[in-house]
């Protein structure tokens, strides 16, 4: 109340004046940090890195300010496995049974890659833990890492009592088996959440999930496109393309010995284009050079020889483009080179049939692209890696493949994604073109004359009785298969579907029956193909199942044969090939020795009747069976009881999802 009593009232004033343009000052900066923010978010972009093995998208953020340019990486979460990765450990404290998986947080290959930007680093990694998804047997024991590391060890395995709902109990032998088979289901099942923080602001929690990858010779390709487009989250970051593109037809090319899809434009569409076509994916009749099979320098354990793939580049696109406007004009079409426009093959993901697959001494890759010039086009053919266990195994494939090539590139498909480029009112800029269903690198030739070619021709007794089986009725269920390693079969049962029942009688299993999808072929056809033989008593017998969790497996037997009808036609093997079975346990065991069993015909081990109490489906039962590949169809994948399709694993009964059985010829 008294102003003469507060000293220096001047200094106060200032003090206050001082606070208040602080306060300002502070209010400014909190505005404009969430302005910076959604600035860097813009500023997100997603590469993809090219390798061996898989495209792994690389997510790299960018904050530029008024005196740097910041870019930092996410964690990759990549495991490179070697032919050692996956040994299995016992934990006597813990009575863990475990394998330790190597996943890189950082590979500095991508940071060199992207060189051209100002102070690249990875993003700070403060903690990483693992867990499994639901439902998964294995478990997750722990992540090893320290602060500052560029790997870590995911701890993955079994404890001593570890079962699912449905009573699956853990083993680690199926474990190492799966994986060392190239089959990963159970890494895809693995979470990895990780304490990120970039450009050093308060740690946020991301989730990921395992990339296998093998990052020899890695290439980057940009896709930056606007935030609009992109799911922070790395889902998605190109639109799909709108429905506006009809399937027209498949025009060859390349001298008639590659095929491409071309497409048609709405003709509401406001665009001098009138037709996209998507770059082919076929294999290059080109010989195969010896400089091409070389020692791995990643793992001087095994050998590579390099194929060449027919792609679109800068040296015969114009030509390709001519035979596709000449196609074009058989069909009516009248259109000039203008109008048609090439989709940009964004990446190409390739399946292998089970022949490839069941071959455990060759890897095959995936498909390597040259890098992009100007526009879109490549300098030079794409490449495909074999991976061979030594120099001579690879340099026999390559003069299998250089002798008959169909036979090799028909049990390989292609999944393409394609990037289309326009302008116009009804698509954006740029989308994604991905076409449904994969496609063969070569058409296969499945006629009875290709059949034995590049191989060994069958004895005459043998190809007298193929014929035979062939030619009698019903003639559909002749279906033959030829093998990456040059061994010709013919395919004697086979399930796919739950659309033709296997409940049968004796007549139908005697005689055959079924369609191009499920089918048996007959016990009368069997006999003759597995007594007529030059080769010795019986013929290799080769069973291939695929289990519901997507598990491919294959069993092979020595000496298979079956009797004629007056001994019931009869089962009987020498023995079950180890080295050529991806399986441990022989469930054909239990049938050998024993008469075929329907329903109406009782010729089993059993007090009862194996096929009447089990879903009524004919077999070779014992008492009554480990393997039935003629149960009920499982519905829904489930692993039902034994009515249904199974094979015994170890201790335990697994439905299938597929299975076929083949003779060698």
């Amino acid at each position: 109340r008294n102003k003469q009593k507060i000293p220096h009232r001047q200094e106060f004033k200032e003090i206050l004046f001082l606070c208040n343009k602080m306060k300002l000052i502070f209010l400014l900066i909190g505005l404009a940090l969430p302005l910076l923010e959604a600035g860097s978010s813009k500023q997100l972009r997603k590469l993809y890195w090219h390798s061996e093995g898989l495209e792994a998208p690389v997510l790299v953020r960018k904050l530029t300010t008024r005196e740097s340019t910041l870019v930092e990486i996410d964690p990759v979460m990549l495991v490179r496995p070697t032919e050692t990765s996956w040994t299995k450990r016992y934990d006597p404290i813990a009575k863990q049974a475990y394998i330790d998986v190597p996943v890189w947080l950082t590979v500095k290959n991508i940071e060199f890659a992207l060189r051209s930007e100002i102070s690249v680093k990875f993003a700070a990694v403060t903690d990483v833990t693992a867990s499994m998804d639901p439902g998964s047997v294995y478990n997750a024991f722990g992540f090893v890492w320290s602060q500052g590391e560029e790997m870590g060890v995911l701890r993955l395995g079994c404890s001593d009592a570890n079962q699912d709902k449905t009573g699956h109990v853990c083993n680690i032998d199926d474990l190492v088996e799966s994986l060392s088979s190239g089959h990963n289901a159970p890494l895809r099942r693995v979470l990895l959440k990780a304490e990120v923080s970039f450009f050093n602001r308060p740690p946020v929690t991301l989730e990921y999930r395992l990339r296998l990858l093998n990052t020899r010779r890695p290439e980057l390709e940009d896709y930056s496109v606007s935030s609009r487009d992109r799911k922070l989250n790395g889902q998605s970051i190109l639109p799909y393309c709108a429905e506006r593109l009809r399937l027209l037809k498949s025009i060859r090319i390349n001298n008639g010995t590659c095929s491409a899809m071309v497409y048609e434009f709405d003709p509401r569409m406001e665009s001098r284009i009138s037709h996209l076509v998507e770059e082919p994916i076929c294999f290059s009749a080109d010989p195969i050079s010896p400089e091409s099979i070389q020692r791995d320098p990643s793992d001087q354990n095994r050998w590579t020889v390099a194929l060449k793939m027919l792609i679109r580049n800068k040296n015969n696109e114009a030509s390709l483009l001519a035979e596709v406007v000449s196609g074009l004009s058989k069909l009516g079409r009248k259109v000039k080179a203008g109008q048609v426009k090439w989709m940009a093959l964004w990446r190409a993901q390739r399946s292998l049939s089970g022949a490839l697959l069941d071959d455990d001494s060759v890897r095959v890759g995936e498909l390597r692209l040259p890098p992009a010039l100007s526009g879109s086009s490549r300098d030079g053919n794409g490449e495909v890696e074999l991976h061979c266990r030594h120099e001579a195994a690879c340099r026999s494939l390559a003069a299998k493949i250089q002798a008959n090539p169909v036979n090799f590139w028909r049990h390989i498909r292609w999944q393409a994604t394609f990037l289309v480029d326009l302008s116009t009112e009804s698509l954006p800029p740029q989308c994604i073109h991905a076409p449904e269903g994969a496609r063969f690198a070569a058409l296969p030739k499945l006629s009875g004359s290709s059949l034995t070619s590049g191989a060994a021709q069958p004895g005459a007794e043998e190809a007298a009785a193929w014929r035979q089986v062939c030619r009698n009725p019903p003639a559909t269920l002749c279906r033959t298969k030829h093998t990456a390693d040059d061994r010709n079969w013919i395919v004697v049962q086979q399930r796919r579907s739950a659309s033709l029942g296997f409940d049968r009688p004796w007549a139908d299993y005697v005689r055959g029956f079924g369609d191009g999808e499920n089918f048996w072929i007959g016990l009368t056809a069997l006999h003759m193909l597995t007594t007529a033989s030059n080769r010795g008593p019986g013929v290799n017998l080769r069973i291939q199942m695929t289990f519901w969790n997507g598990t491919e497996a294959f069993a092979e037997y020595t000496g298979f044969q079956v009797a004629g009808h007056e001994a019931n036609f009869s089962m009987t093997y020498s023995q079950m090939s180890k080295s050529k079975s991806s399986v441990f346990y022989d469930a054909l065991a239990d049938g050998k020795g024993a008469g075929f069993s329907t329903y109406d015909r009782d010729r089993d081990r059993d007090s009862g009747s194996c096929s009447q109490t089990w879903g009524r489906g004919g077999w070779w039962f014992g008492a009554c069976y480990k393997f039935y590949p003629n149960g009920l169809y499982p519905p829904g994948g489930r692993n039902l009881d034994w009515k249904y399709m199974k094979w015994a694993s170890n201790k335990e009964i697994v439905s299938l999802s597929s299975v076929m059985m083949m003779v060698q010829i």
